[in-house]
């Protein structure tokens, strides 16, 4: 980009690159996609390059001896011109002046030929200025001879130096109403970023409808200009063409169709989750939490407040054992490996994420506060997953370095359930352990708990609530396992209790 020229010198089907315009054989313009079929040409006579130095416009180069066609599409404007090597070009400033800002081909017939006129070599000089680029467009009248009818477009370069302003400007001696012409041009600018290839925001689309019926400025006065600031624009590279704009637009738009259509299937597996998931295997409730209503007691056996964060047990049982844990879900087990089995060739977990355990003298009780499953997100920030299995049914509990997880690798607190229908649950880490004292928790210890330490405190825990001996202890491939006997025996002692 730092070498751009707004002019461009080429042959006929010859494309210059994509920040200038090719020539049909008949040195009209070649159309693009997007040009549409309403476009509009104009004779220009006159054609200057100026660019913006200490706050004051300059000549870049240019002559009001060129002449060519000026063409009004429905994406952008473009101009040729034949008689490029024929004119004596002004000197803006100085002779190097002139030659800043045009290809190589022109620069070679004004340096070799001093301005003198030369023959034709089959080329033209080309030149547009994409919508997505215009962010200013000015009119004047005609005046006078040393003042004729112009229009000025303006664009911007975004240099590693700074931003750098560059217009255009073509001048009419045909009686051209360049009043209706900067209007027509603001109005295409305005129709195509209202209705082709750009997903505009609310305040975007505000601040550029109103130029989609703009109407007519006050003339200026003479030697002067009057101009329409566009709200929008994009700095002129190549990246910023119709056609690249109008690919990222697509593209973007494809991805948002394809996420859109992936979160509705997610949000619909989810509602079907939540609204069967009473009945899973262990027993599970969603509940939504209202900060306004009173703590709502689930038929699970569990109470959660207003804040969701907030758990207490029913009437009638005591927390026996508290801690926050990023679980990894129930799965179908294998009772000889302890290890998740596949279903349809992957594991499945009914749920996972971060999780509150809590083990009271009858149940366990898992809430998810931050869960997913294979329906997608089962919780928000207003509800929570309430997963609860009674310590009845659970046979085994203990710690194993084996998984067959995809992407983990353990160690893992593994409890197990008597029931094959689920398995088990899988705990990848232990957070933290809420105290707890006769009105409820007293404090958290932040520090990650061990476990191997976790897994047997809890063994202990269960076994003595279920009023059996101290559970027995046997040893697995890179872990161990606690037996809680069998579930005739646990059921029969719950049921005793």
């Amino acid at each position: 980009m730092a070498g751009y020229d707004i002019f461009a010198v080429c042959q006929p089907n010859e494309p210059p690159g994509p920040l200038y315009p090719a020539l049909s054989a008949d040195f009209t313009l070649q159309p693009e996609a997007g040009d549409g079929v309403e476009g509009r040409t104009y004779n220009f006579h006159g054609m200057y390059a100026l660019d913006v130095k200490d706050g004051q416009v300059h000549v870049r180069n240019g002559a009001g001896d060129l002449r060519g066609t000026l063409w009004v599409t429905d994406q952008r404007v473009a101009l040729v011109c034949k008689n490029y090597d024929k004119v004596h070009w002004d000197r803006g400033n100085n002779f190097g002046a002139v030659m800043v800002g045009l290809g190589t081909e022109t620069a070679f017939h004004l340096a070799s030929k001093a301005y003198h006129r030369i023959a034709s070599v089959g080329k033209a000089m080309t030149a547009h200025f994409y919508y997505a680029w215009i962010d200013q467009v000015m009119w004047s009248p005609a005046t006078d001879r040393k003042h004729p009818a112009a229009v000025r477009f303006g664009v911007q370069r975004n240099l590693t130096s700074g931003q750098q302003r560059l217009y255009l400007e073509l001048r009419f001696d045909d009686g051209t109403d360049t009043s209706w012409l900067a209007q027509d041009v603001t109005k295409r600018i305005a129709h195509w970023y209202l209705n082709g290839p750009l997903q505009l925001s609310d305040e975007q689309r505000a601040k550029m409808t109103p130029y989609a019926t703009v109407g007519p400025l006050r003339p200026p006065m003479p030697g002067s200009l009057v101009r329409y600031d566009l709200p929008l624009r994009h700095f002129v590279n190549e990246t910023n063409t119709a056609g690249a704009l109008t690919a990222k637009a697509k593209e973007a738009a494809t991805k948002a169709a394809l996420a859109e259509r992936a979160a509705g299937v997610a949000r619909e597996k989810a509602l079907l989750f939540r609204s069967h998931s009473s009945e899973s295997r262990p027993p599970a409730e969603w509940v939504e939490v209202d900060k306004d209503k009173p703590p709502y007691e689930s038929p699970l056996g569990i109470v959660i407040g207003p804040k969701r964060t907030r758990l207490w047990p029913v009437a009638g049982e005591t927390v026996l054992l508290d801690f926050s844990a990023q679980a990894r879900g129930n799965f179908r087990a294998d009772p000889s490996t302890k290890l998740p089995l596949p279903e349809g060739g992957a594991v499945r977990p009914l749920y996972q994420g971060l999780s509150r355990f809590l083990v009271t003298s009858q149940r366990l009780c898992v809430v998810l506060f931050k869960g997913t499953s294979a329906a997608g997100d089962v919780t928000t920030d207003d509800s929570v997953l309430v997963v609860v299995t009674p310590l009845a049914q659970i046979s085994e509990i203990g710690l194993t370095l084996v998984t067959n997880v995809p992407g983990h690798t353990g160690p893992d607190l593994v409890l197990l359930d008597v029931d094959p229908s689920w398995g088990g649950t899988w705990v990848s880490s232990i957070l933290s352990e809420t105290h707890w004292g006769s009105e409820g928790p007293l404090s958290i210890d932040k520090k990650p708990l061990d476990l191997a330490e976790t897994a047997t405190r809890l063994a202990l825990v269960v076994a003595q609530a279920r009023g059996q001996e101290g559970p027995e202890r046997y040893e697995i491939p890179g872990g161990f396992m606690y037996r809680l006997g069998s579930a005739e025996t646990a059921v029969g002692t719950a049921a005793e209790s």
